[in-house]
């Protein structure tokens, strides 16, 4: 069950070599959802729950519609995802697998389908820096202008 969900869905167990699951990207080279569901050092997690947690992150993927598939499949993969999450499945089992509340997993699993999949950076122009940045910019091209 588990070669085939690996083989089926692309998914790479690769940890980071050094730090926590919450800097580098742990399924399909996305980052988490929500760091503080997955802190954890990464070299206190076994195998099978680097394992755990790469299914349960693949999965809230697929439900947010961010899996490696053609537009077609995307639909069927994001309703198998929901019915994974919210119906009766073999969620609880992997989240134990995982060390993780399932009543957790499971919010932030509907909190990615109502709101969609968070967004770690802010969209051009929106930054907290941007207005200083292109002033900066600006200024820089006006003293370049006036020495050349």
């Amino acid at each position: 069950m588990i070669a085939a969900f690996i083989q089926e869905r692309g998914v790479t167990v690769c940890p980071p070599r050094t730090g926590d699951w919450t800097h580098k990207a742990t399924a399909n080279g996305h980052d988490t959802p929500d760091c503080s569901l997955f802190r954890e050092s990464n070299t206190s997690r076994t195998p099978e729950q680097k394992l755990a947690v790469a299914k349960i992150l693949t999965m809230l993927q697929d439900l947010a519609g961010k899996s490696h598939v053609g537009a077609s499949e995307r639909g069927i993969i994001r309703w198998d995802a929901e019915r994974w999450f919210f119906e009766k499945s073999d969620l609880d089992l992997w989240c134990e697998m995982a060390g993780l509340e399932v009543h957790v997993v499971r919010a932030k699993a509907r909190d990615i389908l109502q709101n969609g999949w968070p967004q770690w950076r802010a969209e051009a122009g929106k930054g907290a820096r941007y207005e200083e940045r292109k002033a900066y910019r600006i200024g820089r091209k006006r003293r370049k202008a006036g020495l050349a």
